[in-house]
């Protein structure tokens, strides 16, 4: 028989987000009971919590073969598969978790996030609507159903969405984000109210959802013109993320030196590439705009931010047993061949309808010479924007990963230059393969500046690229609200309410 104290000992430390108490009570509780199959399940989340994945998923497939039909299990071995990278098993575990238990909210919800995350907005939609149907009172289920219904434009739905998870659990980090992150849904007095109340009683344990409801208690006091209070909600909710962070600028400019000292011009033997668009830039730069006007092209599919090419990158790093950028002078012909038909693989669902695909994700300013050895005949686009405005707006933003030095104004800053100095580079190495497009002349002269970016592009001009707003697509990303909105110039200077707070720039 189980002793109850120690099996409700590491129920609650898990709860409290303290795995290794946890651990340590499931650790002596199966030296009497070594087969206890809910003790190893939950083991196995401990360990999973603490990071150590690969133990996770061996303790759940150990677990599985003691109960094959235990739907728990298989759950939090999607969870463990995500967090390794291993996405299509993930989602396979989530399903057989729906198959064994259907009723399961919680099933439907991972299988959601996890399609979600695939940009497989169409199937993530059906499966959250299973978990909300299944538990109407699933506060996290209501935040993933705003998030995807942001992603298709029904921003009707989105708010009524999240404002169902605060109802349900009125100090849910995750859904006070996704209104306020609406940006074209505007919060008000009685929503500055409530969180203030959300805040006072948030346990000392839940770090993100206080991160998330002070960045958004911001939003809302920027909404009401109370600036000086905006400004210091960012910092609690910045120093708050920042401390959870690990980021080094001294670190980060060494890299893009190496990055330049090792990214000289080469000629490919290849010319692999004429269907990818890379667009890159700083986080908040206008890329989603850019990607929404090539979206808008009969013969582009915008794929959003990918992670195929790091993942490319990190996979040659293992292989050459040195980190990037250090083994790009050695690789072969035939190995950049090999990465570049690779990267066509791995993203050629977004090419199924549409002969061109997009890749925007930010990161990528960091590969685009590995990227141009790949895929030679890629075109890339940089984004930049009024660098106080991309210092503000990052520090505004909460990210749902990366980007660790977007959470202290002076970390952005240096980014910023180092970002500068790589981006230059690029520009004098790639002249043909390169263009740099600036968000405010793009949005105050578009009739000029979208035939420029169309045949940088080699693409026939097309009228609907000048009404971006009509493009039917799911944006996943933090403006996916804006895009569906003609273009305007009130992202432009909207620092200025701020010049006080910011450090300066050459």
């Amino acid at each position: 028989m189980r002793t109850p104290d120690l099996f409700s000992k590491a129920q609650e430390a898990l709860q409290r987000q303290q795995p290794a108490v946890a651990e340590a009570a499931l650790r002596q509780w199966l030296r009497s009971a070594p087969d206890d199959a809910d003790a190893l399940r939950l083991l196995a989340v401990a360990l999973h919590q603490q990071g150590r994945h690969t133990e996770s998923a061996a303790l759940l497939r150990q677990v599985l073969q003691l109960l094959p039909t235990f739907a728990l299990a298989h759950m939090n071995l999607g969870s463990v598969q995500r967090a390794l990278g291993q996405t299509n098993q993930a989602i396979a575990s989530f399903q057989e978790a729906c198959r064994l238990e259907p009723g399961r909210a919680a099933a439907w919800f991972n299988l959601a996030k996890a399609l979600k995350n695939q940009g497989l907005t169409e199937q993530a939609t059906e499966a959250i609507e299973q978990a909300v149907a299944r538990d109407p009172m699933h506060a996290g289920a209501h935040v993933v159903r705003g998030d995807l219904a942001k992603a298709n434009g029904n921003i009707d739905l989105a708010t009524q969405s999240f404002r169902a998870a605060i109802a349900h659990q009125p100090s849910i980090g995750a859904a006070w984000w996704g209104l306020a992150n609406l940006k074209t849904v505007h919060l008000d007095e009685r929503d500055i109210a409530q969180m203030h109340v959300a805040l006072a009683h948030l346990a000392e344990h839940r770090i993100e959802d206080r991160v998330q409801i002070e960045l958004a208690l911001a939003r809302a006091l920027e909404h009401v013109g109370h600036y000086e209070a905006a400004m210091q909600a960012l910092h609690r909710g910045n120093r708050l993320q920042r401390s959870r962070l690990a980021w080094d600028r001294a670190d980060f400019s060494a890299t893009v030196d190496q990055i330049i000292a090792s990214s000289g011009k080469a000629h490919s033997a290849h010319s692999l590439g004429k269907e990818c668009l890379f667009i890159v830039s700083l986080p908040r730069s206008g890329s989603t705009l850019v990607e929404q006007i090539l979206a808008a092209h009969s013969c582009v599919s915008g794929a959003s931010e990918l992670p195929d090419f790091p993942r490319l990158v990190q996979q040659s790093s293992r292989e050459q047993g040195m980190p990037y950028p250090a083994w790009v002078p050695a690789l072969s012909a035939t190995e950049w061949r090999s990465m570049g038909q690779r990267y066509l693989q791995s993203t050629a669902r977004w090419r199924q309808q549409q002969p061109i695909s997009t890749d925007k994700l930010p990161d990528n300013f960091l590969y685009v010479g590995a990227i141009l050895r790949a895929l030679p005949d890629a075109r890339v686009v940089f984004c930049d924007r009024d660098p106080r405005d991309v210092m503000l707006s990052c520090y505004q933003q909460y990210f749902a990963k990366g980007q660790a030095f977007s959470y202290d104004l002076e970390d952005i800053r240096a980014y910023w230059l180092d970002y500068q100095r790589l981006v230059a580079h690029w520009l004098e190495v790639h002249p043909e393969q390169c263009l740099r497009i600036q968000y405010e002349t793009l949005v105050r002269s578009p009739d000029e500046e979208i035939p420029r970016l169309l045949s940088h592009c080699r693409l026939a001009f097309e009228p609907a690229c000048l009404e971006p707003q009509n493009a039917q697509r799911s944006v996943r990303t933090a403006s996916a609200a804006q895009v569906r909105e003609p273009m305007d110039h009130r992202g432009i200077g909207r620092w200025q309410p701020y010049a006080e707070w910011l450090p300066g720039l050459p």
